[in-house]
């Protein structure tokens, strides 16, 4: 069972560098299209910590939705949403050894916008890194990429979604202090 859920899981994130691969180049050539329709924010954040859940392998940590269920419907790509989130939760549970991470959502009743925040008690980014994140095939310093892994392209491929949602995606962090990550919608 441990090693079809590891096959499981490196499947999954093939197929997810693969897609973000794909949509960085349509994205760089502005010829991707969103597919708008009223979702459900709770339960799309609810599925997506749930396939989340096996990132966490042996950390002493846990993913939390408190997104209310009765929130507002947002006008969204559902697929394109559920990446944004895959990205920024699966981030945030690769930068956090112990503690928490936690999906949150607030309706700011003057903008009419569900601001979305994933919030995380990790490593943090230095301030000097917070704009070099978001740019493809770079992540905060040379030494995250070895020790943590990965591409550095799903923190560029989530900001383009949100701006083409026309939203914007903001980091908030102190080291050894955790990260938010948030968006609005």
């Amino acid at each position: 069972r441990r090693n079809v859920g590891m096959i499981e899981q490196s499947g999954k994130r093939l197929s997810h560098l693969v897609n973000d691969i794909l949509d960085f180049s349509k994205l760089r050539n502005r010829r991707i299209t969103l597919d708008r329709i009223p979702v459900g924010l709770f339960s799309a954040v609810e599925m997506v910590v749930e396939l989340s859940r096996p990132l966490i392998g042996e950390k002493k940590m846990d993913v939390y939705n408190v997104v209310s269920k009765d929130m507002s419907l947002v006008l969204a790509d559902p697929n394109r949403l559920q990446q944004i989130l895959f990205n920024l939760v699966g981030n945030a549970i690769k930068f956090t050894e112990q503690g928490y991470v936690t999906i949150k959502a607030d309706l700011d009743h003057q903008t009419q916008r569900v601001n979305v925040a994933v919030e995380d008690s990790g490593v943090g980014i230095a301030l000097e890194f917070r704009e070099r994140i978001f740019r493809a095939f770079e992540q905060g310093d040379g030494s995250s990429q070895r020790e943590y892994g990965g591409t550095g392209l799903g923190l560029a491929v989530s900001r383009e979604l949100v701006i083409a949602h026309g939203g914007e995606l903001k980091v908030a962090s102190a080291l050894g202090m955790g990260t938010t990550m948030s968006f609005s919608l």
